[in-house]
């Protein structure tokens, strides 16, 4: 329901904007924006994530740590939506074996994808392609530490 009327906002502003004589360039400009805020939406609130999480330059980046204990659900950490592609993002992700099922994935465009799994580790470096890009983390009575960080191309620094 967010989501339908925050698309619906942002295409009723872009039209606005195209009819009252604005450029090429704001009009994309203001859809870019629009798009990266109601891509915003389906990240869960810091307040209720069961770790901590700091963003960096964007809600792509930072980083997030939590102790879980006997946690089950479904928490939408970091992403968005972009016109443009987001290339040589760094994911560093340590899932303790702990008690229970975890599952750190990626959910693009194209699908799912599962990155890492409880007692596993990963080094990663993710190309997303443009459209809405989340990683989530899904628990089923998992007991365990959790620590995530994603960094931005060093040149995009």
């Amino acid at each position: 329901m967010k989501r339908d009327l925050a698309l619906l906002l942002l295409v009723l502003c872009v039209s606005l904007c195209a009819l009252s004589g604005c450029s090429k360039e704001a009009v994309l400009f203001g859809y870019n924006c629009g798009l990266a805020w109601a891509g915003d939406l389906p990240l869960c609130a810091g307040s209720r994530l069961a770790g901590a999480r700091d963003f960096a330059l964007d809600h792509y980046t930072g980083g997030y740590h939590a102790d879980y204990v006997g946690e089950t659900g479904t928490e939408f950490l970091f992403g968005g939506t972009r016109l443009e592609p987001y290339e040589g993002l760094t994911l560093r992700c340590e899932m303790e074996a702990g008690r229970g099922e975890a599952r750190l994935l990626l959910q693009t465009p194209e699908g799912e994808t599962a990155l890492c799994e409880a007692g596993q580790s990963c080094d990663l470096v993710l190309d997303l392609a443009s459209g809405s890009n989340y990683i989530y983390i899904e628990l089923a009575d998992y007991t365990g530490e959790v620590s995530l960080t994603l960094e931005a191309p060093k040149d995009d620094a």
